[in-house]
């Protein structure tokens, strides 16, 4: 069985994705029809289903280990908005990471300078 590929499929990530973070927050979230609707006005013609946005979305949310784009159903509507992060709260994931880094990096030499001395 072939699988069937789709040559749009980075246009199609990137546009929904860009679309719910330009478009929607906590107050004002997005429908599908919604996405739908500016993907017709930005001058594409490919079509969408929740399946695809909510595969896309969680694809997004493990690539930044975090949930940024949130989504919940309403009555027959499935919503999607995006949480702007704390910014602190990225800042010190990179520090945490930087400091592992860096600690890493100085224990050889830590331990060849208690050799010399």
């Amino acid at each position: 069985m072939n699988r069937n590929k789709d040559s749009d499929s980075y246009i199609k990530y990137i546009s929904v994705i860009d679309l719910i973070i330009k478009n929607s927050d906590e107050k004002n979230p997005i429908t599908i029809n919604q996405i739908q609707d500016l993907i017709y006005d930005k001058g594409y013609d490919f079509k969408i289903d929740f399946r695809i946005v909510k595969k896309f979305v969680e694809n997004y949310n493990n690539y930044y280990e975090d949930t940024i784009i949130k989504t919940y159903k309403e009555g027959r509507n499935n919503y999607f908005y995006y949480e702007n992060p704390n910014l602190d709260l990225m800042e010190a994931k990179a520090i945490k990471e930087k400091k592992k880094i860096r600690f890493d990096y100085q224990k050889p030499s830590l331990i060849f300078n208690e050799k010399i001395k």
